[in-house]
């Protein structure tokens, strides 16, 4: 299994796809700079510090998950086509673990641009605001200021890069599962922006959809460290599980069937 998820990483951090991903996202960073010098921030509290927790919002509802569906698109869908999932095969393994490697994979591909990301947002955030004296995130939705030392603030930021794994992983089993479907990997990263700009509308014309909405829950790293809302905690819990287990299940049973010869 350990070579398996060896192999898997090996072929995606070869993928230039990940590095052209890595050069949006700091691109994406600029935002701050331009929204500074444009007077459109008005009387939000940024500083160096606190830059990357206001940026995780737009890398959890827009980039990584289009980043995701690209990743896992190249991991099936593309190896399907061009024969790679079919020699893999060959060797004496079962398809479920394939599966399974390919998962854990790509959670260790996407903490590493979280990471990176977060570390984008302190260099990009210290140069254009300052470093600042103390850590201040205002939540402008719920129009709540939270204040922390630095060194809390420094540990709540990697906490929540590091909690929305969990949400992120449980839409790419969504993915995993379309993947399955597809023969063509960009009619999957289509079908996936869609999918992403559909949830987005559905959540801001209907509110009572949210809870069963799966970027409903790209805020768990508000719920676990600025409200600490233990209710809303679990029910995310609950969903994210659903939503992440069931897909992986099904997928797994379609990957025992599917013919995997082009």
């Amino acid at each position: 299994m350990r070579n398996l998820i060896k192999n898997e990483l090996i072929k995606m951090l070869a993928n230039k796809k990940l590095y052209v991903g890595m050069i949006i996202i700091m691109a994406v960073n600029l935002l701050p700079l331009l929204e500074k010098l444009t007077g459109s921030i008005g009387d939000v509290p940024i500083t160096g510090q606190a830059t990357p927790l206001y940026m995780l919002s737009t890398y959890l509802n827009v980039l990584m998950p289009i980043f995701i569906s690209v990743l896992i698109a190249d991991m099936v869908t593309e190896e399907y086509v061009n024969g790679t999932l079919a020699l893999s095969l060959i060797h004496p393994i079962s398809r479920d673990k394939l599966l399974a490697a390919k998962v854990l994979a790509l959670v260790v591909i996407v903490i590493l641009v979280l990471l990176f990301s977060m570390l984008a947002g302190y260099v990009f955030g210290s140069l254009t605001f300052g470093w600042g004296e103390q850590f201040v995130y205002q939540d402008v939705v719920a129009e709540i200021d939270y204040t922390f030392t630095t060194f809390d603030g420094l540990l709540i930021t990697l906490g929540s890069y590091l909690v929305s794994v969990i949400p992120l992983l449980a839409f790419g089993m969504l993915i995993f599962l379309l993947a399955l479907h597809f023969k063509g990997s960009g009619a999957l990263v289509g079908i996936s922006i869609g999918l992403v700009i559909m949830l987005s509308f559905l959540g801001e014309i209907a509110e009572g959809l949210r809870p069963f909405l799966i970027n409903h829950y790209f805020a768990l790293f508000k719920y676990t460290f600025l409200t600490q809302d233990f209710t809303q905690i679990t029910n995310s819990i609950l969903v994210l599980g659903i939503y992440g287990i069931f897909p992986f299940v099904l997928g797994i049973r379609l990957f025992r069937k599917k013919d995997i010869v082009y």
